[in-house]
């Protein structure tokens, strides 16, 4: 009986750990691609099955030891976006910042970063992701490094035979934070008056907000199954338990 009654814990614990897995279902996403000899492409967006993604935010830090920053571009027709390639003069650090008055259905390759390396071997772990957030149309809190780590991928030229060395729309560098134009109207998002305050104000922050990270519908959806099944595999051990215990007293 103990046996039993073990096994079906231990099944009750990997069905709810799986649907947990699955009710995480937001994140940034950085995709990294060696276009050419010294030479990478980093595309910025998220992921987001449940398409309620407005807005958010990340910083794309770099090892400027070997990598130095040559060019960005925004799919500014998709929604707002500004990008500091310097942002707090850290000499490493690229921020991004999006947003649209209505939930995006598709969140790759929203931005796109070019840098030039100096000829030492670049690898994924010359790359990462800090402070970045996504926020719903209610400006809500759904995801941020707190709760998924971000998604992250490293494509070398050696990996495939021809890379895209494509880029999501026009755009030159300025030594300035820049403002994308030619918007669709999705302008509500994003006051003037924010626009012009410092990047890393644009969006809100969970730390002044004061509330934990919102979980998608899906997410609930998901935890929602979760606590059902395990409830009922619950029950099913409840009553295996106590059918044995009555067979046991009719044996006595």
């Amino acid at each position: 009986m103990k046996k039993t009654v073990s096994v079906l814990l231990v099944a009750i614990m990997l069905c709810t750990f799986s649907f947990c897995a699955f009710a995480v279902d937001n994140t940034a996403s950085v995709n990294i691609v060696e276009t050419a000899s010294n030479e990478y492409t980093v595309y910025l967006g998220f992921i987001d099955n449940g398409n309620e993604v407005c807005g958010g935010s990340m910083n794309l830090v770099y090892n400027s030891d070997k990598l130095k920053f040559v060019d960005y571009s925004t799919d500014s027709e998709r929604c707002m976006m500004l990008i500091n390639p310097d942002y707090q003069n850290k000499g490493n650090t690229v921020r991004f910042v999006f947003a649209s008055a209505n939930a995006l259905s598709n969140g790759e390759n929203l931005a796109t970063i070019k840098f030039s390396s100096s000829g030492d071997k670049v690898t994924l772990s010359d790359f990462s992701v800090s402070e970045y957030r996504l926020y719903d149309v209610n400006s809500s809190l759904i995801a941020n490094e707190k709760s998924v780590s971000p998604a992250i991928s490293f494509n070398a030229l050696s990996d495939k035979n021809s890379v895209d060395t494509s880029v999501v729309a026009d755009g030159k560098n300025t030594d300035s934070v820049r403002e994308s134009t030619d918007f669709p109207s999705n302008d509500s998002y994003f006051s003037p008056e924010s626009i012009a305050e410092d990047i890393n104000n644009v969006l809100p922050d969970e730390t002044s907000a004061g509330t934990p990270v919102k979980h998608s519908s899906k997410s609930r959806k998901a935890l929602i199954i979760s606590l059902i099944v395990s409830l009922t595999l619950v029950i099913i051990a409840a009553v295996i338990i106590l059918i044995m215990r009555k067979k046991k007293g009719n044996r006595i």
